[in-house]
């Protein structure tokens, strides 16, 4: 396993402690806000605390993701994501935010592809020891079970039948007598038996004996068994979080409490009732299993002083309900919009068209040979489109004409307003429309009336126009049929490093260019009254074919030189004997521009190709 898969593993099981115990933490500051009121709301509490160790919010996240994904998204990412992200997964943060220069020159020790197996067998040995103790006092039950006698008459079971009517049990229980000091227990989940040690009744009265049945049939009720037995399931997959093992207590304490308010209830003598629970503890032993429901589980003294004090707490008034009501919704529904929004495009959003497609006039395209003229020099390489008077687009559109030449992947991410070579944004589709071989040239004219019209728009606006008139011409010449998909993407985030920003602001109305020249040893830009996200849009910042996106929140023009040799130079020391002296681009924009570029994840808008067909015929 590498590094990076180790990394991503961790942190997520950071991320899930990390939202447990949070949650854990909300419960029992409720749970004390609500020390009033019925036990069985506070039991409910710590139960659902407990539940949420097994199931990830990532799961109700995921849900949002999938229906976010079914809606097409045109307005930018809610920013509020951001710090919702830095709460829920801190640790993920913290990876995310460590410095990529930082991350690519760290050499990791020799033995660390050896953690993963050395963690996962720690963990291995704990889980099998919490289940091999419970198996042993699984089966010390079950011998006693497979020894017992069914009583089918007899005063406890007149007594046991009555009380289940009177209680309202649907189903009637069976009743066993056992050998063992076992106190009196329910055994079982779905099917549960009523053990009853041999002589108990001697020392009970009638009184007595009901008060005790009223709480063993109150376990069952409640189905206490099955919310143990899940409970068992957390604490033996997170055998190493104290909290679970803390919260076995609360939920032991909460449970009798609970049963013994409603033997209060029904039975409404207290003295009698204390007087049993004593007696029973004089002749038996605690059930060594939380899911064999007993009598004399919890801390006996508090059952006794709440127990003669007949405290039966009190019922929620109508606020506190609605309170209680809320934030259960808000459980839900909170994780599930944060998957609605986190999957809102925040990157690279794809051009969409609002109505009908603008189309050229005229258009010729034909298969580019290598003989023909080559792409102009400033395009670095890259397939030549040319449509401005700038580089990057400063000024308007000052010709009627549009020469395109590429393959067809390129425009296509011109066409849909993606970061040119961007890679992993256009997906599917036939090897052709991916090959450097099979690239074409394209002459294309604006009809005189559109180009008038583009006159009076913003350049913004008129390289719109442009990317959709090649839209229209991919459709009709090219039969392209697409539709959008978001995807969790890895990404570069473009930050201010911690010296600060050495941009130099532009000065106003300066024209706006972006000179680039890449070669194999490394490359230069040259930028002039630029934006960073003219600048992270340069297909020159093609790092590990990721997208980079800026998040300095500087929104001016700037002025900068960056001048950096490639990440095999860099990493091999060739540069230096070669005359290079530049850094890698890691370093060059941290030195040179005061910035930073911070490996994370973000959903990424791509396009997924349906259907194309090579260009029709002139």
């Amino acid at each position: 396993m590498n590094t990076d898969a180790l990394a991503g593993m961790w942190t997520g099981v950071g991320d899930h402690l990390w939202q447990s115990t949070l949650f854990a933490c909300v419960a029992g500051l409720l749970a004390f806000m609500l020390r009033g009121n019925s036990a069985r709301l506070r039991y409910w509490l710590w139960l659902t605390a407990s539940m949420k160790f097994l199931i990830p919010f990532s799961l109700l996240v995921g849900a949002g993701s999938y229906l976010a994904g079914q809606i097409h998204w045109t307005g930018a990412r809610v920013e509020s994501h951001a710090v919702m992200e830095e709460i829920s997964q801190p640790f993920t943060q913290q990876v995310t935010m460590q410095g990529a220069a930082e991350a690519a020159s760290t050499v990791w020790p020799h033995w660390i592809h050896l953690l993963p197996g050395v963690l996962a067998a720690i963990w291995l040995c704990g889980f099998v020891w919490v289940l091999l103790a419970w198996i042993m006092h699984c089966l010390r039950i079950y011998r006693v079970v497979r020894t017992a006698t069914p009583l089918c008459e007899g005063r406890e079971v007149e007594a046991l039948r009555r009380l289940e009517n009177a209680v309202g049990m649907r189903r009637s229980i069976g009743l066993v007598s056992v050998r063992d000091s076992l106190e009196p227990g329910i055994f079982g989940i779905f099917r549960p038996i009523l053990l009853w040690p041999e002589g108990i009744s001697q020392r009970l009265d009638d009184a007595q004996l009901e008060a005790i049945l009223v709480h063993e049939l109150c376990h069952v009720r409640r189905r206490d068994n099955l919310t143990a037995a899940l409970h068992m399931v957390v604490e033996a997959v997170f055998w190493f979080h104290p909290l679970v093992w803390w919260m076995e207590g609360r939920l032991v304490e909460e449970r009798e409490r609970a049963c013994d308010e409603e033997v209060l209830l029904l039975c409404g003598r207290p003295q009698v009732y204390a007087e049993s629970i004593l007696r029973v503890c004089e002749f038996c032993v605690e059930s060594p299993l939380v899911c064999v429901s007993g009598v004399t589980g919890a801390d006996l003294k508090k059952r006794m002083v709440r127990i003669m004090a007949k405290h039966l707490g009190s019922n929620l008034s109508r606020g506190r309900k609605m309170v209680l009501a809320a934030l259960g919704l808000l459980a839900i529904a909170a994780p599930v919009a944060f998957g609605v929004v986190r999957m809102i495009p925040m990157y690279g959003q794809i051009l969409h068209a609002s109505g009908p497609l603008p189309s050229f006039e005229v258009a010729s395209i034909r298969p580019w040979k290598p003989s023909s003229p080559p792409p102009s020099p400033d395009s670095g390489g890259f397939p030549r489109k040319v449509m401005m008077a700038s580089p990057v687009g400063g000024g308007g559109q000052t010709t009627d004409r549009v020469n395109f030449i590429g393959q067809t992947e390129i425009l296509i991410e011109s066409a849909y307003n993606l970061p040119i070579a961007s890679g992993r944004r256009i997906v599917g589709g036939p090897d052709w429309l991916y090959s450097q071989s099979n690239r074409y040239e394209i002459q294309a004219k604006i009809e005189d009336s559109l180009y008038a019209a583009m006159q009076k728009m913003t350049p913004a606006q008129q390289r719109e126009q442009v990317d959709l008139m090649e839209q229209s011409l991919l459709a009709d010449r090219f039969k392209l049929k697409v539709h959008f998909e978001t995807r969790e993407m890895p990404v570069y985030a473009l930050v201010v490093a911690k010296s600060g920003s050495k941009l130099t602001p532009a000065e106003d109305g300066e024209p706006s260019n972006l000179f680039n020249l890449e070669s194999e040893q490394g490359g230069e830009m040259t930028a002039r009254a630029v934006t960073l996200d003219e600048f992270v849009r340069s297909p020159l910042l093609r790092v590990g074919g990721r997208l980079v996106v800026d998040q300095t929140g500087l929104k001016g023009r700037y002025d900068f030189n960056l001048k950096w040799r490639s990440e095999q130079i860099a990493a091999s020391g060739a540069g230096q004997e070669g005359g290079t002296d530049a850094p890698s681009l890691f370093t060059a924009i941290q030195e040179q521009m005061g910035l930073k570029l911070v490996p994370t994840k973000g959903p990424v808008e791509v396009l997924v190709v349906d259907h194309i067909e090579r260009p029709s015929a002139n």
